[in-house]
């Protein structure tokens, strides 16, 4: 179960055992007060709408979220703007793709970025991803079975224990881009290759810093937005959905 942060923004909202005004009152909230209301349960009552609150352990309510003002972020637009920072720095400063684990710090000293930079880079200052850390692919998983077989999370991605609870779910896809559900196409979720990570950008592209001999001019970057290529044919192994 996931939980978002709401403020209460009349001086006295009462909480209900249903999505009624006519049922129970179980609780009295305050103005200011702050509530965690349960991700994707709400529900529209004779044009009113409810959102249920988890009051405590086994203890919730329902209360008209107009009167309700989100407070949590919504971290998959957050992603998605730092994102499309991120990677035209990436290009600004001249970075090249390289093989192999670099600190964070070398995305701009150095000049030097991997998938695995960029990806954490943008999840860190959207506030999914603790500072310092990195989440990456691996490449113990072949593409070859990577659609068949159902493979762990660990198998498929390093560094799920760095990402910050409450603000993603990974999903298994196990198929191409091009096959998967739409509503994971959400710019700002992030995709998991057998030998990449990325950023979606939208429904027809992404941010990816694979893929690196075709997206150079005489030896130099041009751009980090890929459309087409390897990234659309390879299976998707997970993503990362990034909540909003």
């Amino acid at each position: 179960m996931s939980l978002v942060k709401f403020k209460v923004t009349a001086d006295v909202l009462n909480a209900r055992s249903t999505p009624s005004i006519t049922a129970k009152v179980v609780s009295t909230l305050k103005l200011g007060q702050i509530v965690n209301v349960v991700r994707g349960k709400s529900k529209v009552v004779n044009g009113t709408k409810w959102y249920k609150i988890k009051l405590a352990p086994k203890k919730y309510c329902w209360a008209s979220a107009k009167y309700l003002k989100r407070i949590t972020p919504k971290y998959r637009a957050l992603v998605a703007q730092k994102a499309k920072q991120v990677y035209k720095t990436i290009i600004d400063v001249g970075c090249r793709h390289a093989s192999g684990a670099k600190t964070l710090a070398q995305i701009k000293t150095k000049k030097v970025t991997t998938c695995a930079t960029a990806v954490s880079v943008s999840l860190q200052e959207a506030g999914v991803l603790r500072k310092g850390t990195l989440v990456s692919h691996t490449k113990r998983v072949g593409s070859s079975k990577a659609i068949k077989k159902k493979n762990s999370i660990g198998k498929a991605i390093s560094g799920t224990s760095n990402l910050i609870s409450g603000t993603y779910k990974i999903v298994r896809i196990g198929k191409t881009f091009g096959h998967m559900s739409a509503k994971y196409k959400k710019p700002g979720n992030v995709l998991v290759y057998d030998s990449n990570i990325a950023i979606i950008r939208d429904a027809n592209s992404m941010y990816s810093c694979n893929n690196g001999g075709s997206q150079k001019r005489n030896g130099k970057y041009i751009h980090n937005i890929t459309k087409s290529g390897y990234n659309f044919t390879s299976p998707v192994l997970y993503v990362i959905n990034i909540y909003n």
